[in-house]
């Protein structure tokens, strides 16, 4: 079932300058409810403006997006709206209000007059699902950049969302607080929540059901990470890497060697090599 659907959605910074700058050109794309999506592309592709136009932070100049059936260019859905999909970004320090873990992840939905028994248990439980269960009475700046990370998906999940957007939420983190927050987002899809994941990285890319690419404001690519990566003329195009894998993978088929599949991790490139080797004897 269709969760979120932009039609012909255009975004057009700076209507009134000059030199205004079209971000977006004409996106149609639906995400169904319970997928985990990565969106990529180069520094520019309109990866943000699209994240933003998802919930209702930026409207569209032209053409719709549709959260649950609701218009986000309406006033009268906004909250709505932003309730059922949250946005989670680079830098949490900036979504901060509050002097303690617990106090932060109960401001929104205490705002929303939420009934205090239930108030409790929503925060219970995420901060249980985000590993923060421990420090309800740290002040959020003292926490690690992972550590912050999960507060504000934590701030987010009390509001019973049906959609979590990620934007570059990993780009400051270290590699194991990345893979953290990544396997965090990938439970939380397998218990229902739909996943938008923007990123940089490839290698978490790797880990999505779907990638949609975007290439200067248009929309460049949308399928299978295995099909994407296949196809290194497309990635150049896009200005994509290739994920670790991927790339010793490609390398060695240069080279003659036969793969069933192409491996897009360590674990599918063992995998991958062993079923070669064992093909040889």
């Amino acid at each position: 079932m269709a969760l979120i659907v932009c039609e012909q959605l255009h975004l057009t910074y700076g209507l009134e300058s000059d030199v205004p700058i079209e971000a977006l050109h004409g996106i149609d794309l639906t995400i169904d409810e319970g997928e985990f999506v990565a969106v990529v592309g180069r520094n520019g592709s309109g990866k943000s403006t699209l994240a933003r136009c998802l919930n209702g932070l930026l409207r569209p100049t032209s053409g719709r997006v549709l959260v649950n059936g609701l218009d986000t260019a309406l006033r009268q859905h906004r909250l709505t709206i932003r309730s059922t999909v949250g946005m989670v970004f680079q830098n949490p320090d900036n979504q901060f209000v509050m002097s303690t873990v617990r106090e932060e992840v109960a401001f929104g939905p205490e705002n929303l007059g939420v009934p205090r028994p239930e108030l409790i248990e929503r925060v219970d439980r995420a901060l249980r699902l985000t590993g923060l269960a421990d420090l309800p009475d740290v002040d959020p700046q003292h926490l690690s950049a992972g550590g912050k990370s999960r507060l504000a998906i934590a701030a987010m999940l009390a509001l019973a969302p049906r959609c979590l957007v990620l934007d570059e939420t990993t780009a400051l983190m270290d590699p194991l607080a990345r893979r953290e927050t990544l396997a965090l987002a990938q439970e939380l899809c397998r218990q229902g929540l739909t996943i938008v994941w923007v990123t940089h990285h490839m290698d978490e890319v790797a880990e999505a059901a779907r990638v949609v690419a975007l290439d200067h404001g248009l929309l460049g690519y949308d399928g299978t990470p295995h099909a994407l990566f296949a196809d290194r003329a497309l990635c150049a195009k896009l200005g994509l890497d290739l994920p670790p894998a991927a790339q010793v993978a490609h390398g060695l088929i240069d080279r003659g060697l036969s793969l069933d599949t192409l491996p897009l991790n360590a674990a599918e490139l063992v995998d991958s090599l062993a079923r070669a080797w064992e093909g040889r004897s």
